[in-house]
């Protein structure tokens, strides 16, 4: 894999940090044990660690920005992070516990139990925000659970805020509503941060959450109303939708796999789609992707999403088997 990546910035001399801003937890994956009974297994995961992950998988230079505990769970983070080849120094090191996310699976959509009181994440405050931007940063992705609770959510929201100007700002919501108090509270917060991104991707789910009942076409036209330059919805099966505030627009559908699971997918998605925006020098602030690169991003995300979901987990896709079903999703195939 580390082969795969340099030789991948050989061949683009483009790819540049992206600092994936958020969640890393230990998801426990529901297991049979050998003598029969159900049981969990302990997984590195959550919606920060996973980009990163799938962005290094791709080729691409990957950070994350997550307090990681001193517990064990905290030091088997930061080992996966490493081992995949993504930057751990810009982590706060912290004693408070890390996040647990006790998965269960029903027609491979998962659902979560967390564990998060007086977590590491969770305890995240403006003060410990990294005092520089790390050199060369191309990109801040912030979502998921890390925006929900206080004093996390503000904290990696001022991290946005502040690598506005200076790096492309992504948001992707990655709703878990069970996990939001106050709904209100959170679609305010979400659609606060909306006029600062450069990218905000959401599943059908998410914008249905966020925006109401509508078609991928209405909430991208509102994410774009609210003031960010690109929208991608992805719809699962059905593939995805992407449109930028210049009035391109590109739809293409999924490929047929072979189902595992959905986690990760949309890590996955977002990885592939940044990263193709980067090979075609527009991955930065203000990026304004044309018809052609903007269709090619898509391609790229389906395809990393579609292969995710073929392994048990959140999968990372290398870069090769990333392009090779991008060609055929672009064909329609």
């Amino acid at each position: 894999m580390r082969a795969e990546r340099e030789g991948v910035r050989r061949a683009g001399g483009r790819l540049r940090m992206i600092l994936a801003a958020g969640e890393a937890i230990m998801d426990f994956l529901p297991v049979t044990a050998g003598d029969g009974r159900a049981a969990f297994v302990p997984v590195p995961g959550g919606a920060a660690l996973n980009l990163a992950r799938a962005v290094a998988a791709q080729g691409g230079q990957a950070a994350l920005f997550c307090p990681l505990s001193s517990d064990p769970w905290g030091a088997m983070l930061r080992d996966a992070a490493r081992a995949a080849g993504v930057d751990v120094a810009p982590c706060p090191a912290t004693a408070r516990p890390t996040t647990l996310a006790f998965v269960t699976l029903a027609g491979g959509q998962p659902a979560f139990a967390f564990h998060d009181a007086g977590s590491a994440m969770r305890g995240l405050t403006a003060a410990d925000l990294p005092a520089a931007l790390p050199p060369g940063l191309r990109a801040v992705a912030i979502g998921g659970i890390s925006l929900v609770p206080d004093p996390c959510g503000p904290a990696f929201a001022a991290l946005a805020r502040r690598a506005a100007g200076r790096a492309a700002v992504v948001l992707d919501a990655n709703l878990r509503p069970a996990l939001v108090a106050d709904p209100a509270a959170h679609r305010a917060r979400l659609k606060a941060l909306l006029p600062l991104a450069d990218v905000v991707k959401l599943s059908d789910e998410d914008a249905s959450w966020l925006f109401g009942p509508g078609t991928p076409e209405d909430w991208a036209a509102a994410v774009l109303a609210a003031g960010a330059r690109v929208a991608a919805i992805t719809r699962g099966a059905a593939g995805a939708l992407a449109a930028t505030a210049a009035g391109h627009r590109a739809a293409l559908p999924a490929p047929r796999v072979e189902v595992a699971d959905t986690v990760g997918a949309g890590d996955a998605f977002l990885a592939a789609f940044l990263l193709s925006l980067d090979r075609s020098g527009l991955l930065g602030p203000g990026l304004a992707p044309g018809a052609a690169a903007l269709t090619a991003a898509l391609a790229e995300g389906i395809a990393a999403g579609a292969l995710a979901c073929t392994v048990a987990g959140a999968g990372a896709p290398g870069r090769a088997a990333v392009a090779a079903l991008a060609a055929r999703v672009a064909a329609g195939g």
